[in-house]
């Protein structure tokens, strides 16, 4: 007998230089209390000041702070907790689109073929990923943004000028 629901995330990040893939990883994340509320008030229309309005797109930032993400982590804090890499050609943050969901197969939005893609312009070490509905990669617009998740790699990586990264997303949610 199903009792409940959960939500779980996976990152997966893929490390290019040269057109060579050097490395692949998938980590599952931590959905953080605020990306939590945000998810269950928008979809049963409910919140503190009346229906909430559904945040048309999210981003994909990644840091540099080598450390843990809790669940008390929230967009307006990026600034201080995530170092937020930004040494890359893309002028904003990138886009996170999914392909929307059906009534069969897995219950998950995946950006699965269009993931994030990072150009590298400075050499960067990289700990985590995670999920804003901010694009602006100088933090400017996260003191109003929505946090979804961030998770740290199982390693760090080491990018180099002109390196790729590319950051796929998937939330998956299930009856338990």
């Amino acid at each position: 007998m199903n009792s409940g629901i959960q939500f779980k995330g996976i990152y997966t990040l893929t490390h290019e230089r040269n057109g060579e893939v050097l490395w692949n990883d998938k980590v599952e994340n931590l959905i953080v209390d605020e990306g939590l509320i945000y998810i269950l008030n928008t979809a049963l229309g409910v919140s503190v000041g009346g229906a909430p309005t559904p945040i048309p797109q999210f981003y994909i930032g990644l840091s540099a702070a080598n450390r843990a993400w809790q669940s008390t982590d929230k967009a307006v804090d990026i600034i201080t907790v995530a170092q937020e890499v930004v040494d890359y050609s893309e002028t904003a943050r990138p886009s996170w689109t999914p392909q929307a969901l059906a009534m069969a197969g897995t219950v998950s939005l995946s950006n699965s073929g269009s993931e994030a893609v990072y150009t590298l312009t400075a050499d960067a070490t990289i700990y985590s990923a995670f999920l804003i509905s901010a694009s602006s990669k100088t933090s400017s617009g996260d003191a109003s943004a929505t946090l979804i998740s961030g998770k740290e790699f199982t390693t760090q990586r080491t990018l180099l000028n002109g390196d790729v990264f590319r950051v796929g997303y998937d939330i998956v949610a299930s009856s338990v």
